[in-house]
């Protein structure tokens, strides 16, 4: 079996990829090492980013760049970063991302369901899907 610790990077970039889907105008800002950047996500899951450097320059598809060991550099620079949406209420960037998926999941949670795992609520009956 793998290691625990590539499991959770997996759902951090889970968790990535929901924030910038979830609402339309959710960006993340990072510095990549040359230039600040901004990435997005449109209705149809693909990925743009901008170079802050050159704002007037088109977006450029970024769904080649976001590679897994790309996006979990992406996740470490903003857990270095302060929060931008709400500042002070978390200790990074990352915390502030990572609290608002979860609080849309939590309240969505049940339109997340299986429709077994809702035909058994309905019924009364409790299922495991871990």
């Amino acid at each position: 079996m793998r290691s625990i610790d590539g499991i959770k990077d997996l759902k951090d970039i889970t968790t990535l990829l929901l924030y910038l889907y979830m609402e339309e105008g959710k960006t993340v800002t990072y510095n990549n090492g040359l230039t600040d950047m901004r990435i997005r996500m449109d209705s149809n899951f693909n990925i743009w980013g901008t170079n802050l450097k050159f704002p007037d320059l088109p977006d450029m598809n970024f769904n080649e760049q976001m590679t897994v060991p790309y996006m979990l550099g992406i996740i470490n620079i903003l857990k270095n970063t302060d929060p931008v949406e709400f500042p002070g209420s978390c200790e990074s960037r990352w915390n502030e991302i990572h609290a608002q998926v979860g609080t849309m999941m939590t309240l969505n949670r049940y339109k997340f369901k299986l429709p077994r795992a809702k035909k058994a609520e309905a019924n009364g009956k409790e299922i495991n899907n871990d």
